[in-house]
């Protein structure tokens, strides 16, 4: 592998009952993108993301819950998450917020 060349990952799928490699396609920006606009994207990212945050904890201050005996009371008694897991799916909230952020700009 030369030094500095792209990383492309192939994905198989199955079409039809036969395998295509999947295309990759090289994506080139129009221009740079400095360290302060990545900042104030993090930011908004970060920003969005606690606005869910806060949505969630003005739904449990309201008493609003879930219906036992749905799908979705069960769902949520059986996939009890820990604080670690909360934690690395909101950073991932996060860098999907602020790349929509750069994308946007």
């Amino acid at each position: 592998m030369k030094k500095n060349a792209p990383l492309f990952v192939n994905f198989n799928f199955l079409v039809n009952g036969k395998v295509f490699p999947s295309a990759h396609k090289e994506v080139k920006l129009n221009r740079n993108i400095d360290r302060y606009s990545v900042n104030a994207a993090a930011h908004a990212g970060k920003f969005n993301v606690r606005l869910t945050g806060d949505t969630e904890q003005l739904i449990k201050a309201n008493n609003i819950t879930m219906r036992p005996g749905s799908p979705a009371f069960s769902h949520f008694l059986f996939f009890q998450t820990k604080p670690a897991t909360r934690n690395i799916s909101r950073d991932a909230l996060i860098a999907v917020e602020t790349t929509q952020e750069l994308g946007k700009r």
